[in-house]
């Protein structure tokens, strides 16, 4: 393999790892706010499903709830800094110009 096809697949093999590791973070999230607000077994599917669904309810927002939750829980105090760098490297992947690298195929 020449040198820019590994740096090529090194760097897909890079993105793959940020957003699986992120979607990993964010569902683990979505079941701490589940057990957080108490939710019924019968409800909890329903909330974890749509509820929680990024698209009506973005990762910005679960962090929002979950340090409103922790707070009045009285849980012990949660470092925002940290969901807030997540976020940054989130978005540094999703808003990034599109790179000649990656090939999108519909």
């Amino acid at each position: 393999m020449r040198p820019e096809e590994q740096e090529r697949a090194d760097f897909q093999v890079m993105v793959s790892k940020v957003i699986t590791r992120f979607n990993e973070i964010e569902f683990q999230l979505n079941a701490v706010l589940i057990r957080g607000l108490e939710l019924p077994k019968h409800k909890q599917k329903f909330a974890f499903s749509v509820l929680f669904n990024n698209a009506i309810l973005p990762f910005a927002q679960k962090v929002k709830l979950l340090l409103n939750l922790s707070s009045e829980m009285k849980w012990p105090t949660l470092d925002s800094g940290s969901f807030h760098r997540l976020m940054q490297i989130r978005n540094q992947f999703a808003y990034c110009p599109p790179s000649e690298w990656i090939k999108l195929t519909i």
